[in-house]
């Protein structure tokens, strides 16, 4: 078996590099010429170019913007549908228009305050946001029933599923209904959640002024 020594090699953005046959003393390096920075910088200069500044106080219920989300199974940001469900005093509620699927969260007979659902909002989904807007959610979680009740049934109309709100009165939970409508289903029966992500309504966000995909 041949002594390879050290390898150093430097690659370009979709080259791969085949290790050759042999041992080696474990010196070597392998770079790259900057393939995170360049596709930050294209990714922001397509934000850059097709979005608009927002402050959230300005905006009203029921008003659609697009936000640069990952799917939940990793892969690049595309341009996801949110709507304003409330403006209070301080804070801005704005729920996700496209649902999460529940078959990922597998939940054991247990109501949603110990949920895996919870669980994921709190925690993982915001780290699919940019870092510069992940930054200014204050929490992430369901929509509550006293805040879909301000919705008209048209605003609420539109999700692909029936969706899962926060309010439950175990094993029935709370749900929008694809018609709009509000009402219960056991919860191992609904489809879906849509996250709701509370925002200071001071924060200036960057959001798409159409559904393009980045």
């Amino acid at each position: 078996m041949p002594n390879k020594g050290a390898i150093t090699q430097t690659l370009e953005p979709q080259q791969t590099f085949y290790i050759p046959k042999g041992y080696h003393n474990g010196d070597g390096t392998i770079k790259t010429t900057g393939v995170a920075q360049a596709e930050y910088d294209k990714v922001k200069k397509l934000v850059d170019d097709n979005s608009s500044i927002f402050t959230l106080k300005n905006l009203k219920r029921g008003e659609v913007i697009y936000l640069p989300l990952k799917p939940k199974n990793g892969g690049d940001y595309k341009v996801t549908p949110f709507m304003v469900v409330d403006q209070q005093k301080d804070k801005t509620l704005l729920v996700m228009r496209e649902p999460y699927y529940m078959s990922i969260f597998a939940d054991p007979d247990e109501g949603i305050e110990k949920s895996h659902i919870k669980r994921y909002l709190s925690k993982q989904f915001i780290e699919n946001f940019p870092p510069e807007f992940a930054s200014k959610i204050t929490d992430c979680g369901l929509l509550e029933k006293v805040d879909a009740d301000k919705l008209s049934k048209e605003q609420r109309k539109g999700i692909t599923v029936d969706w899962w709100m926060s309010n439950t009165d175990y094993p029935d939970a709370w749900v929008v209904y694809q018609n709009g409508d509000l009402g219960k289903r056991y919860y191992r029966d609904v489809n879906g959640v849509c996250p709701v992500l509370n925002m200071a309504s001071s924060s200036t966000i960057q959001a798409f002024n159409g559904a393009k995909l980045i």
